[in-house]
């Protein structure tokens, strides 16, 4: 059995009086029609806020889906990011080497060599690699010690 197919439309949901900026008067009014996308009989909107309430509720409790550990994962703009050689494809992605990582505020250079520091900054006891930290050790001697996955 086949499973069902939902068709995609648009159709005119609401219908929204709005006053006419260039009118003089204030008792005219234009009709602004609103078009929206549908997937069967729900729209996108609903659809979009009801899959994130679902996401909410299956994640609330769980010590997979950590928010706190998400917010502390350091994010790079591609502006920021030399990439390298490819080191691999597959289905969904390609990997590439970071040949060289510039953070765009200047603020961490490649000043530090593997001799001078550990190789992990360490916070409260607890791992710690923020932005200044891989902007700082992006290379492992003449090799590059991080990756990114990319579309």
């Amino acid at each position: 059995m086949e499973p069902e197919r939902y068709k995609f439309s648009y159709r005119t949901k609401d219908l929204d009086v709005v006053p006419d900026a260039c009118s003089k008067s204030s008792h005219k009014a234009k009709l602004k029609l609103k078009t929206v996308q549908m997937v069967g009989e729900y729209d996108i909107e609903y659809l979009s806020s009801r899959a994130e309430e679902i996401v909410q509720e299956k994640t609330a409790n769980s010590t997979f889906f950590d928010p706190d550990a998400e917010a502390a994962m350091p994010r790079f703009d591609t502006d920021e990011l030399e990439l390298g050689n490819l080191l691999g494809e597959g289905g969904f992605c390609s990997v590439h080497e970071i040949h060289k990582i510039k953070l765009l505020d200047g603020t961490a250079q490649q000043t530090i060599s593997d001799e001078d520091e550990e190789e992990f900054g360490f916070t409260n006891g607890h791992v710690s690699q923020d932005r200044n930290f891989i902007a700082s050790r992006y290379r492992r001697g003449k090799d590059a010690r991080y990756a990114i996955k990319k579309n």
